[in-house]
């Protein structure tokens, strides 16, 4: 049997604009998710029924090889116990990276005066539990979690392992030093240089982004190396990149203002 994911949206009046972001973003949760588990997109999501104010939303495998399997059942109970974990407390479930998370808050977003509440409910093999319902408490509890977070200039080492291009295109890497998975944005000009690079340890260089426990989470890729290609950027190159309300700054700027002079 299938495996679904069930989203249902309650309210007098639902916009069409409000119920298209919920889908959207409840499929960005499940494909960040996918990448966690099984280390890249194994499994497309697509409509398998509408109805007013819910959307049912059914697994289908990428399996392409005899060593790879269906981890749709993985995602799902991951993702249902998560939501659970995460509505009553400020910890972060197995699996749920910062971008899940991010993603999460975003769907809780969506309520407003026109709908009242938002529940998922996961069905793995026509069996369907009761749906959890996703309130405001989320959202604070994701906070505490993710914490402050702090952006550099810099560049990171580590393995690219996945591309999509699915809205915005990111790769994933994972850092050289703790294995964990960091999201990198690019443009479309740098598609083919990101192809050549896809499973080579690379350096990623560019805005860098990290978590309040100083990981970097996720980098606006401006440069990226294979390791043993090509000389790291220098620090004229990145330059210019930070945009403050005050206006743009260089690099010497940044550092000859934290130098007091």
């Amino acid at each position: 049997m299938a495996h679904k994911i069930i989203l249902n949206l309650k309210g007098d009046f639902i916009p069409i604009e409000r119920f298209a972001q919920a889908v959207s973003q409840l499929q960005d949760i499940l494909a960040e998710l996918d990448v966690s588990i099984s280390g890249k997109e194994r499994v497309q999501w697509c409509v398998n029924r509408l109805r007013r104010g819910s959307a049912i939303l059914e697994a289908v495998p990428r399996v392409t090889k005899e060593t790879e399997y269906d981890r749709s059942d993985d995602i799902i109970t991951s993702f249902v116990k998560g939501i659970k974990e995460i509505q009553k407390g400020a910890v972060r479930p197995e699996y749920f990276s910062d971008e899940v998370l991010d993603s999460t808050k975003k769907l809780v977003n969506i309520k407003d005066q026109d709908i009242e509440t938002i529940s998922v409910t996961g069905s793995i093999n026509g069996r369907s539990p009761r749906p959890v319902h996703l309130t405001l408490k989320v959202i604070s509890h994701i906070n505490q979690v993710l914490g402050p977070q702090y952006h550099f200039i810099g560049s990171v080492e580590g393995k690219l392992e996945t591309i999509s291009i699915h809205k915005i295109p990111r790769v994933t890497i994972y850092h050289s030093r703790t294995n964990k998975p960091i999201r990198c944005k690019f443009s479309d000009q740098q598609l083919d240089d990101i192809k050549v690079a896809l499973g080579k340890r690379v350096v990623v260089s560019g805005i860098v982004f990290c978590n309040a426990q100083g990981d970097p989470i996720r980098v606006n890729l401006e440069h990226l190396r294979i390791l043993g290609k090509e000389p790291l950027p220098t620090t004229e190159e990145l330059s210019g990149y930070l945009d403050f309300s005050s206006g743009d700054i260089t690099t010497g700027e940044l550092i000859r203002s934290m130098r007091g002079g």
